[in-house]
Formats: structure tokens, C-alpha cells, sequence
């Protein structure tokens, strides 16, 4: 999931009444909210508000019916119970030295003793959010926002401290940050924590998950059951698309690299390894330009370099 302000912006715009750390369960039920306020106009559901009440995630419906979003309010109601409201790692229910109920992790119940709940700013939030780029789901947003904001804390307290965030994405099932610079603090209080409980924490709903499935053969996501599901039956359908693409087309994308190959005398080839797949020049043989590679970024293909018999030119 690529960013997207105008999500940010809706995220903004909820009475939210409880830490920043079950902001991804929130995420998760606006993200469902949004989809189905789409798919159904003359039906439209509107959240009054968010609030933590007795250590457990609220969620206040203004109008319509319920029911369609009973099951993912119902799960990350659930969630809320061991996730730490405060910096979105997983928790457990506790009583506060003042003997108030709350979901906190053992470091964050510490700190929530000395100085009670963070000051919220959400101005100063939304702003460091808009600068750094997202390339992975919402659900994790529980764990981002309070890093993002220990690191501007760090950033105002120390001036020597250097640390900047400028990509949040998923990697390989986990959270992983793309910085220009780096610390071994930071690294230590938070990224680790995060990293650790990235693996547990769906990164579609921002509930309890765990599943670190392979969809399309391409990657590992961690989500809950849920999102497992509906992640399967989507990529299916898609393959499906995709199939059925393919097979009206083979033909003419066959048949069009043939004239291509018999335009340039240019053969496409290879056994799998030493520099394959290659180009054989079909004039002269004893050429071979090695390592064809498509860029989907740029759309365009390259060789890494050409041989005559033993001799080597690269940079091609």
C-alpha cells in the first residue's frame, strides 16, 4: 500500500480519544469503513468515535447499521486487549499506580506511571507523516506514528542526534525503515521492538495475526486470518485475470518476437545459468550478450555485456 493523504487526512479528521499505539486497529476499521461506504452509496456508516475505556478500544457508531462492520470492529476490540495503546507493541491488561485499567506494554506502564498518557499534537503528526513515503499497510500505523515521534522527541533533546526516516515499507513479512542516517539508540529502544512485533501484527487491520503467507509466489505479508482469507481469494481472482490475459495473447506476443528475430537476426536464449537468459547474434554465432534484464521501472530492456569466443565486454 502506497500513501495516501487523503487517508491521512480522514485519519484526522476522527474523534480519536486513546493512544497512538491502537492507531492501526483504527486504520483498519476506516480502511473497511471506507470500502464499504464505496460499494454501498444509499448505505452509508459514519464512526462517531474512537476511545479507550477500562484498557479496551471503544468504537462509537453514529449512524446506520452495525452489523456489516461487527466482525472487524468485534476483532480489533479484541486486539486492543493486548496490544499497548501507547506504542502499538503487544501488551497486556494492567492497573496503573493510580489503579486505572490500560493495555500497556512493561516499558510503556513505566513511563505511563511517571508522566501519564503522551501529549497528543496531531498537527505535528500528520505533518512528519506527509514527508516520508509508505510502502507497506495501515495495520502497522500503531507502531509507526509513536517511533516517528519517540525520533522527533530524541531530535529535540539532543542536538547532536542524527536520525532520519524517509521510507517505512514491508520486508519480507516484517516493518523495516530506510534512513539517512543512523544510531545504535534508536535502533535498540525502537526499531528492534518493532521489527519484533511486526511479525504478530496484521498489516492490513492492525490486529492480531501471525500468518506470513506467499500470495502470487512473489512475497511474505504477515496478516491475520481475515486478511489471509480475503488476501487468497483477491490474488486468485487476479491469477485467474492474469490467465486468461495470457492465453488470448500468447500468440501474438509469439508471433511478434518472431518477426523481431527475424528482423534483427537477433535470438533470445539460454539454459538458466552463465549470464542466461542471453541474446545470440544468429549472423555470427560465436556472440552472445549476456544477462537480458527488463526494468519495470523504466520499461526497458538491457545486457549487461557481449562475448566473442572467451573475450568479455561488459557495460553494454
Amino acid at each position: 500500500m502506497y500513501k495516501d493523504n487523503r487517508f491521512f487526512k480522514l485519519l484526522k479528521e476522527q474523534q480519536i480519544k486513546c493512544g497512538y499505539g491502537w492507531y492501526g486497529l483504527i486504520a483498519g476499521i476506516l480502511k473497511y469503513l471506507t470500502n464499504y461506504n464505496n460499494n454501498h452509496p444509499n448505505e452509508q456508516l459514519e464512526i462517531e468515535s474512537f476511545e479507550e475505556k477500562q484498557g479496551i478500544l471503544q468504537i462509537k457508531i453514529l449512524e446506520g447499521d452495525v452489523s456489516p462492520l461487527s466482525s472487524i470492529i468485534d476483532k480489533a476490540i479484541e486486539s486492543s486487549k493486548c496490544i499497548c495503546e501507547i506504542c502499538g507493541c503487544i501488551g497486556e491488561k494492567t492497573k496503573s499506580k493510580k489503579g486505572k485499567d490500560k493495555t500497556l506494554c512493561k516499558e510503556c506502564l513505566i513511563e505511563f506511571n511517571k508522566k501519564g498518557m503522551p501529549i497528543k499534537n496531531d498537527d505535528s503528526l500528520y505533518f512528519i507523516l506527509k514527508k516520508i513515503e509508505f510502502y507497506c499497510g495501515y495495520g502497522w500505523l500503531g507502531m509507526i506514528i509513536p517511533s516517528l515521534l519517540k525520533l522527533e522527541e530524541y531530535s529535540l533533546k539532543l542536538p547532536d542526534f542524527l536520525y532520519e526516516i524517509t521510507a517505512i515499507e514491508e520486508k519480507w513479512g516484517k516493518i523495516g525503515y530506510s534512513t539517512v542516517f543512523s544510531s545504535d539508540t534508536f535502533n535498540n529502544l525502537i526499531l528492534n521492538k518493532t521489527d519484533k512485533t511486526s511479525v504478530i501484527i496484521c498489516e492490513h487491520c492492525g490486529c492480531i495475526g501471525g500468518e506470513r503467507g506467499s500470495f502470487g509466489g512473489k512475497y511474505l505479508i504477515t496478516l491475520c486470518p481475515d486478511c489471509s482469507k480475503a488476501e487468497r481469494e483477491y490474488h486468485k481472482k487476479e491469477i485467474e485475470k492474469r490467465a486468461k490475459y495470457i492465453q488470448e495473447n500468447m500468440s501474438n506476443f509469439l508471433l511478434e518476437l518472431s518477426f523481431l528475430t527475424k528482423k534483427y537476426k537477433l535470438l533470445i536464449n539460454g539454459c538458466g545459468c552463465c549470464g542466461s537468459p542471453q541474446i545470440y547474434d544468429l549472423e555470427y554465432l560465436e556472440l552472445e550478450y549476456d544477462d537480458l534484464k527488463y526494468n519495470e521501472k523504466t520499461g526497458i530492456y538491457s545486457v549487461d555485456g557481449f562475448r566473442n569466443e572467451d573475450d568479455f565486454y561488459p557495460n553494454f
